[in-house]
Formats: structure tokens, C-alpha cells, sequence
């Protein structure tokens, strides 16, 4: 049984939108109410997890190091990594993760995009003619 199945007709278009993402400094901010929540979306085409940089300074959270990246039209991106807890249903704990910061998530209203980095930790399945993409825990 997946952990997490998301289904949407305009995944091979735009990810796969997540609902009630919850992003907080650590596991207990999470589980005690201090979180921001909104929503994310998976990209399998993105490397690394990214939180909007305004969840990261309300947060409170500090930098851990600086990075880049490179945009689609070849310009370098600099950018603060952050680490905070993510927990979206049905997962049952907070995932830890380092993340980038970013001014703007190009989709409408995201707060989180769950990369390959975080991906990597599950048995991922798409089922293209379904539309469907599930997550299993690999414990």
C-alpha cells in the first residue's frame, strides 16, 4: 500500500500538487502547531527540495551554507540552505531536509517543491495513463 498517491490529469505538465504541506523549524514545531502550512508540489525534474524564502524568514530559520543553481536560461542562481522539518499526509513523521530558498515558486500559491533529493527516500511509481504517482516507504 503507497504511502502517498496523488492523482492529477496535469502532472506531466506542472507536477503533482500536495495538499496541507506543513514546513517548521524541527519535528516538534510540527507536531506542537508552530509550522506554516500550504501547499507544495512534487518536480521530478528538480534536483533539490525548495522552500519560498519567506516561510524560511518567518520561520525564523538561519542559513546553514550558501549554493546556486542554474536556471533554464543558463543564469546562475544564488541562493541560502536552509534545514527544516516537512510533513505532508499521510506520512507519519517529519521529513528533516536541506533545502534552497528561493523568492518565488513559479506555481501559484507554493510554500514547498518536493525534489528528487527528498524522492530518493521512497520507491517512487508513476503510472502515466492513470495519472497517478505514489510514494512507499522504503523501512
Amino acid at each position: 500500500m503507497p504511502t502517498l498517491r496523488i492523482e492529477d490529469s496535469n502532472m506531466l505538465l506542472k507536477g503533482i500538487k500536495i495538499p496541507d504541506v506543513r514546513i517548521g523549524p524541527d519535528p516538534i514545531s510540527i507536531q506542537t502547531g508552530a509550522f506554516i502550512g500550504g501547499t507544495g508540489f512534487l518536480d521530478t525534474g528538480c534536483d533539490g527540495s525548495v522552500v519560498k524564502l519567506s516561510v524560511a524568514k518567518q520561520l525564523g530559520l538561519k542559513p546553514i551554507a550558501e549554493g546556486g543553481s542554474v536556471g533554464l536560461n543558463g543564469d546562475t542562481i544564488r541562493h541560502s540552505i536552509y534545514q527544516l522539518a516537512v510533513f505532508f499526509r499521510p506520512l507519519e513523521a517529519p521529513i528533516q531536509v536541506e533545502v534552497a530558498a528561493i523568492e518565488d515558486i513559479p506555481n501559484d500559491g507554493e510554500i514547498f517543491v518536493l525534489g528528487r533529493d527528498l524522492l530518493a527516500r521512497f520507491l517512487v511509481t508513476i503510472d502515466f495513463p492513470r495519472n497517478t504517482f505514489s510514494l512507499y516507504s522504503t523501512r
